[in-house]
């Protein structure tokens, strides 16, 4: 990640929610090793700080690391950056470059990727999920603020192909989450 940010009055932090997006926590703290540079809390020149974000100028990218060992026992997790800013000065912003969430932390098996193409994408309204099976499976859709806007049980495809209409939804980017049992893939969606 790198920044450009007003101190203190511009920032960025990434928050986790354990209960599919019903509430959010600050992931981590100031003091934690390779992560956030700032642990000032709200006040006079800073409203919106939660007392462990970035803020302030790192120009080159850099890798910043958290050991997500404390939620082994966890089986859905989700993660999202929150980022604040005011209208008195002009930065650059952020720029957050391949995110990875690496291990087995929370323990689920992965469906190959293989398993499943969505088609088209982007699309008008209407996504094709193709499988490689007709067994029945989950879909979740959320959206870029991570709540679940859609959500459908035991789906069964009709020759290997499920048809999903998002026709009545606006445009935008939305998480396509994939689950059977203990397994889950999540794809990103664009409607156009």
């Amino acid at each position: 990640m790198a920044f450009q940010l007003e101190e203190d009055w511009d920032l960025v932090y990434m928050e986790y929610s354990i209960n599919e997006g019903q509430s959010w926590q600050v992931l981590g703290t100031a003091t934690d090793l390779n992560w956030y540079n700032s642990d000032t809390v709200p006040g006079s020149n800073c409203l919106n700080c939660p007392g462990a974000q970035w803020t302030g100028e790192v120009s080159t990218l850099t890798p910043y690391r958290y050991n997500l060992s404390a939620f082994a026992t966890e089986s859905n997790m989700m993660f999202r950056f929150v980022f604040h800013s005011d209208q008195a000065v002009a930065q650059e912003g952020v720029i957050v470059d391949n995110l990875v969430i690496a291990g087995n932390v929370l323990g689920v098996d992965e469906f190959a990727t293989s398993n499943f193409s969505i088609f088209p994408n982007p699309s008008k309204g209407v996504f094709n999920i193709k499988t490689e099976t007709n067994e029945a499976f989950d879909i979740e859709i959320y959206d870029v603020s991570g709540k679940i806007i859609l959500k459908h049980t035991n789906v069964t495809p009709n020759n290997k192909q499920y048809a999903l209409n998002m026709a009545d939804y606006s445009a935008g980017m939305y998480f396509l989450s994939i689950s059977k049992g203990h397994s889950k893939l999540t794809k990103k969606l664009i409607l156009d």
